[in-house]
C-alpha cells in the first residue's frame, strides 16, 4: 500500500483562505515497483478509465429527450 499526503492551500486571489490535507491510498500487490512508479501508473490508468467513460457515453449535446433532434427545435 502506498499513501500520498497532499497539502493543499485554498486561495482566493492572493489571499490564503485555509490549508487542507488530503490522503490518497494506492493498494497494490506489486512488490517490485517503486512507490512513485505505482502512483504514476495508477493515475494514468484512472485517467484512461475516465476517457473511456466519456467516449462510451458520447456527446451529451446530441442526446435529445425526444426521439429526434428536429422535434426539439423551435419554429418561428
Amino acid at each position: 500500500m502506498v499513501v500520498v499526503k497532499k497539502n493543499i492551500s485554498v486561495e482566493k486571489g492572493e489571499k490564503l483562505l485555509f490549508d487542507r490535507i488530503e490522503y490518497f491510498f494506492y493498494i497494490t500487490n506489486d512488490w517490485v515497483q517503486e512507490a512513485d512508479a505505482i502512483v504514476f501508473s495508477a493515475n494514468d490508468r484512472c485517467d484512461q478509465e475516465n476517457l473511456l467513460a466519456h467516449l462510451h457515453n458520447g456527446v451529451r449535446a446530441l442526446r435529445a429527450p425526444l426521439d429526434n433532434l428536429e422535434s426539439n427545435w423551435r419554429t418561428w
